[in-house]
């Protein structure tokens, strides 16, 4: 099982604050439950495949995290892309299109972590 301990000493992250980090890891199991087809808790996986999801599941609380302390505003509002002094431009980023890019986000990092073993494959043939 995933713990601060793990996130700290082994995934070396340092984002979340530890009082907070049970409420990210369980988002992020969430989105890892999701993308495996629900298998990547199984207890009978092997050692270095359950490494594998506590890392990815390390690396997506950091990036949930992340994209929470950088949006100020609610996600289903818009966020400013560009802007420009001279003669006032604006260019807003839609919430969907930032909810895409966090999604393909989780998407990759799971991707990273996890191709090899064969949680993402829906079929679910562990490899070691």
């Amino acid at each position: 099982m995933t713990d601060y301990s793990f996130y700290t000493d082994t995934y070396h992250g340092s984002l979340i604050p530890e009082e907070d980090f049970p409420f990210w890891l369980g988002k992020a199991d969430a989105k890892l439950e999701e993308l495996t087809y629900g298998h990547c808790f199984h207890e009978d996986l092997p050692a270095a495949v359950q490494t594998r999801v506590s890392l990815a599941e390390c690396a997506i609380a950091d990036t949930l995290f992340s994209f929470d302390s950088a949006s100020a505003a609610p996600i289903a509002a818009a966020t400013i892309s560009e802007e420009k002094v001279g003669s006032h431009s604006v260019k807003y980023n839609d919430a969907i299109s930032a909810s895409q890019a966090l999604s393909s986000q989780i998407r990759s990092l799971a991707s990273a972590y996890l191709l090899t073993t064969g949680l993402l494959n829906r079929a679910c043939r562990i490899l070691d």
